[in-house]
């Protein structure tokens, strides 16, 4: 029987030390002023420091609820509903941490089962990462993404098409479904919805990265509802747990025609005459696949 040698955690051994821990490193190694963090080089408020002292003074030093003390949660809620107009339920919508990187790590341990896929928009806080893992979710949806933008930018420079990432609302005047497609290629003007001036309704390619969570959703009734969008010709699905890709065309008859595509293939999209590589679509997506695997993997005994 192999002995297991004690330490970090397979899934967060490729990490290294935070950014913060990086940048406060550098600063002090060669005195320079930290930006990187935002704390301050000076001691905080006198009133502040005074109700601390006050506080362990008046006897607030026990443990307080989990979720903060009923003061601190309502006040928050308090906060919430004067700069954002929202209601909130002060002991079941609020939480107190300390500081945001525990709550990042409470959100996504307490909402992320092994497996799941996390989609993370850029640029964000290192940490983030580290906590999907830690929770046994994976991130590789997003190099597929990446991988599938900087392909169609390139190919699509200089035409009358344009690629938009999934900051793009699109929405589909017949069903009402708004939604955030991963990628939308809009070719001529972008024309925009008459009750929702900031989503687009004319796309003409419609791309998702396919994760367990959505693949069925993906494939069935987001389809059904991108089907009456009279602009759209193609439907493009990139597999998240394979190398494969399917097409969807709309046919003169008003039908969808499904083809698929897997490595070494070129992926014809007529609609907008490119022809996309399978290969660099995937490029690094093993890699990925095999750290996520590890991550998730059970420690052996």
């Amino acid at each position: 029987m192999s002995q297991r040698v004690f330490g970090t955690a397979a899934r967060l051994r490729p990490f290294g030390e935070s950014v913060f821990a990086t940048i406060s490193r550098l600063a002090a190694q060669h005195g320079a002023v930290n930006l990187g963090q935002g704390f301050p080089n000076f001691d905080g408020p006198e009133f502040v420091k005074e109700a601390g002292i006050r506080a362990i003074r008046e006897g607030h030093g026990q443990y307080a609820r989990t979720f903060g003390l009923p003061e601190a949660t309502k006040a928050i809620a308090a906060r919430f509903r004067a700069t954002s107009g929202i209601e909130v339920e002060p002991d079941a919508e609020v939480t107190v941490t300390s500081g945001c990187t525990e709550a990042i790590a409470a959100v996504m341990l307490g909402l992320v089962d092994p497996g799941d896929e996390v989609v993370l928009v850029e640029p964000f806080y290192d940490s983030y990462p580290a906590c999907v893992a830690m929770a046994g979710g994976t991130v590789s949806h997003s190099l597929l993404k990446t991988n599938l933008t900087g392909a169609l930018v390139a190919r699509l420079r200089g035409r009358p098409c344009r690629a938009f990432d999934a900051d793009l609302r699109v929405r589909v005047p017949a069903t009402t479904l708004s939604t955030y497609p991963d990628l939308t290629v809009i070719c001529g003007p972008t024309e925009r919805d008459a009750e929702d001036r900031h989503a687009a309704v004319n796309p003409t390619v419609l791309f998702e990265v396919l994760s367990p969570a959505t693949a069925a959703y993906d494939r069935g009734e987001k389809f059904d509802n991108y089907q009456q969008l009279p602009a759209l010709r193609q439907y493009v699905l990139l597999d998240h747990a394979r190398p494969h890709v399917d097409v969807y065309t709309r046919l003169p008859s008003g039908g969808w025609e499904r083809r698929g595509y897997g490595l070494g293939q070129s992926v014809p999209l007529t609609a907008i005459e490119v022809h996309l590589d399978v290969n660099e679509l995937y490029e690094g997506w093993a890699a990925e696949r095999a750290i996520d695997e590890d991550r998730t993997a059970p420690s052996g005994s």
